[in-house]
């Protein structure tokens, strides 16, 4: 029955990949249910964000870490940052068998990322089935916490795979690594914000001579995007996901390779001389997990970023 609650209520739970990482990696874990239970706020979601941007004014910290990029935050807090925000990879609808990578799983483990997924009539009816014995269901729509400032779920508002404009959500709760049944949430912490890339697929993208320059026009135009809706937003840090590569570099039909990719984010973050972009932060790091040191793909990614941020 919740199966087909959820493909009813959204078109992502239509695809196989995602349905079979939300089950795996949020329901048969409990978290969907934590979250429930702690009334856990629903993370609000935009496609576009106006607006200046605040500059540190010094040059930031530009480093690559074998952390998780949740756990780049306590690496940024460390060192005087405030306000993380996170670039991953997102799915694309347009590739409904591809695995999702450990970023967005991660994302879906121990974030309230997956309930942007849900409408709140569905929501509501996912609380009478899995918390029954608390009647939870009967004060589930009035609840505030919830803050449905965006009506029903991701379905309509979802980029399509190489859209400049990905997904920016903000708010995001993160439950700890070990959930606790008597206090699932007790040791959560908020971040600010997280930005889904969906990069283009391999024979969607642009066609003909120039095909090469103009997929790294638009893979630069999504980089610079996601950037600049991180830096509008009043981050101070900078965290990219890497665990399985740069975005946009690690399903097997990249449009990019690696090496270029890596010059592009260089080439978004130090922007026009007196005006670059990541002067907006104070750190920027690039997360690789705890693999990389036994992935050659990603010591390759990382010698191309130090290649192309001098490092």
């Amino acid at each position: 029955s919740i199966l087909r609650l959820l493909k009813a209520g959204s078109k992502h739970f239509r695809s196989y990949a995602f349905r079979s990482a939300f089950f795996a990696h949020c329901l048969d874990t409990n978290v969907l249910k934590a979250l429930m239970c702690a009334r856990v706020a629903v993370p609000r979601w935009q496609r576009r964000v106006t607006g200046g941007v605040a500059c540190c004014g010094a040059e930031p910290a530009v480093s690559l870490q074998n952390v998780q990029a949740l756990e780049g935050e306590a690496f940024v807090a460390g060192h005087g940052c405030v306000t993380s925000g996170l670039i991953f990879e997102a799915h694309a609808l347009e590739e409904p068998d591809s695995p999702l990578l450990i970023d967005e799983l991660l994302l879906l483990e121990r974030t309230n990322y997956p309930l942007a997924y849900t409408s709140k009539e569905v929501r509501s009816k996912l609380a009478s089935l899995l918390l029954p014995q608390l009647h939870y269901h009967a004060s589930f729509n009035q609840s505030e916490h919830w803050g449905d400032c965006n009506d029903g779920s991701l379905a309509e508002s979802y980029p399509n795979a190489g859209d400049e404009d990905g997904l920016i959500l903000l708010d995001l709760w993160v439950l700890p690594s070990d959930l606790e049944e008597d206090h699932p949430t007790a040791a959560s912490w908020r971040l600010p914000l997280a930005y889904g890339v969906v990069p283009a697929v391999k024979g969607m993208g642009p066609v003909g001579q120039e095909t090469a320059l103009l997929s790294r026009r638009q893979y630069k135009a999504q980089v610079a995007s996601a950037v600049r809706s991180t830096a509008v937003n009043g981050c101070d840090a900078l965290l990219v996901a890497c665990s399985t590569g740069l975005p946009g570099t690690s399903r097997g039909r990249e449009v990019l390779s690696l090496e270029e990719a890596a010059e592009v984010w260089a080439e978004v973050l130090h922007g026009p001389k007196g005006g670059a972009p990541d002067r907006c932060f104070k750190q920027i790091v690039f997360c690789f997990g705890r693999g990389a040191g036994s992935s050659e793909w990603l010591r390759r990614t990382q010698r191309a970023l130090m290649v192309a941020f001098e490092l």
